[in-house]
């Protein structure tokens, strides 16, 4: 089954096309075996070792897999998939053959693809050597994306050969980081997707290369898309996904205020989290809002509390849950029913508001709720489209939680400074929580987010 996506290349006179739909040419064709994940060993396809190197092995408490996720959205900002990040605990390594697939297999193993991904693609970078050597892969088609790192952008017939018939077994196959070189119209006839890094690239450079691709059948995905700017001039130049977080980010807007919808949202957040509100109060505030009051105790109810007896109530929920609690929740049904933001954004918030909390938990010093405030109003200025300046002081927060959001100041920023520094690839914030932190906040996020809609 193939994706859809908008054919909207002008004519030849220049005048807009039909919006017609055509593929993404993530194919399908041939047989599709399953496998179960193992741990690799043994031999290879060219009879080499699976095994890492003697070196490398160690016991499994200081050998972790650190496995972090970037987000990938479609021309609608709607969620497409992720790119994973792996890291193993000594960094890189002389044989990336080999940690290739012992990090990528222990890593899926312990942690489960679905949750850091949930039902989303997941893209995963591999070397040559990896491709070549290991046969079968340790894993199915099905919702997983091969990267063939920048560094493997060859034209030999052994690769060529491979890539052929990966993707007949069902495989879909990028090239990631790409290097427009007419020399290697072989390879690109064999993937499914063009990831091109626009930072690097230039936007009249990456212009030019998609003039090129257009020849070809493949999809294209921007990468290091930083601005909202940057995201309109890819889509219209024919991008059909888009890697970024310029979706974290205020729109460029001409004015400082707060178009009506957004500004009621923010007069609810502050109502809700005013320190000095009483239960009673916040109770009847949050009663009040049958929209709101409907959503909190619908998600309360679901199966992510696994509560032994059905909350009627408001009270109820504030009895059994606490104030904290119920605050947090309501907070985060008022920011995804108030804006137009896209789901990714409020599933960035909620995985950076569980991992705020754990870090915070790990290290002392601060309130584990205030973290999570923290993580959850880190995106406030993308939500409102405002300066985070203007979003904060129409809020009743905390000196420590306004610094945290405003200069990334105290024990408090510096939490929130860490667990967004993952996000470009500063995994080692990840050894200081538990094994199964990163994952559980990634599958916590997404079923949260799927409550809210």
């Amino acid at each position: 089954m193939w994706a859809q996506r908008e054919d909207t290349r002008n004519r030849a006179d220049g005048s807009p096309a039909s919006r017609t739909k055509t593929p993404i040419p993530f194919r399908r064709t041939g047989p599709q075996p399953t496998y179960s994940i193992v741990r690799l060993t043994g031999r290879s396809r060219t009879g080499r070792s699976l095994e890492p190197p003697a070196e490398a092995t160690a016991p499994r408490e200081s050998a972790r897999v650190l496995v972090a996720r970037q987000p990938i959205v479609d021309r609608n900002l709607e969620l497409h998939g992720y790119e994973l990040l792996f890291r193993g605990p000594r960094g890189p390594v002389a044989q990336p053959e080999q940690w290739t697939a012992s990090l990528i297999v222990d890593g899926l193993t312990e942690l489960g693809l679905k949750a850091i991904v949930g039902d989303a693609l997941a893209y995963i970078n591999f070397p040559r050597g990896f491709l070549l050597n290991v046969d079968p892969l340790p894993f199915a088609p099905e919702g997983v994306v091969l990267e063939l790192t920048e560094d493997s952008h060859q034209t030999d017939a052994v690769l060529l050969d491979r890539l052929e018939t990966l993707r007949a077994q069902g495989y879909r196959i990028a090239l990631d980081d790409f290097a427009y070189d007419p020399s290697l119209h072989p390879l690109i006839e064999r993937a499914d997707l063009v990831k091109l890094d626009i930072m690097a690239d230039g936007l009249e450079r990456t212009a030019e290369v998609v003039g090129v691709l257009r020849n070809h059948d493949v999809g294209l995905l921007a990468e290091k898309v930083e601005t909202r700017a940057e995201f309109e001039f890819c889509r219209e130049l024919g991008f059909e996904t888009f890697q970024g977080y310029f979706f974290a980010k205020p729109r460029e807007i001409s004015g400082i205020g707060l178009a009506a919808d957004k500004l009621a949202g923010l007069g609810t957040l502050a109502a809700i989290n005013d320190p000095n509100i009483g239960l009673e109060e916040l109770e009847r505030l949050i009663a009040s809002d049958v929209g709101l009051a409907y959503k909190l105790l619908r998600y309360i109810n679901s199966g992510f509390f696994c509560l032994t007896r059905r909350i009627q109530s408001v009270h109820d929920a504030l009895v059994l849950l606490g104030p904290a609690k119920v605050r947090q929740w309501a907070t985060v049904m008022v920011l995804a029913g108030s804006t137009s933001s896209p789901p990714a954004l409020i599933s960035l918030a909620l995985l950076r508001a569980r991992l705020c909390q754990s870090l915070a938990a790990e290290r002392g010093g601060v309130p584990d709720d205030t973290a999570f405030m923290a993580g959850l109003f880190s995106v406030l200025d993308a939500l409102l489209d405002v300066r985070m300046e203007l979003a904060v002081e129409r809020l009743p927060l905390s000196e420590d939680l306004k610094a945290a959001l405003l200069t990334h100041g105290g024990a408090l920023g510096a939490v929130l400074s860490d667990v967004v520094s993952i996000e470009g690839g500063r995994l080692d914030v990840l050894a200081e929580v538990d094994a199964g932190a990163y994952a559980e906040a990634s599958a916590y996020a997404d079923q949260a987010v799927h409550m809210t809609v």
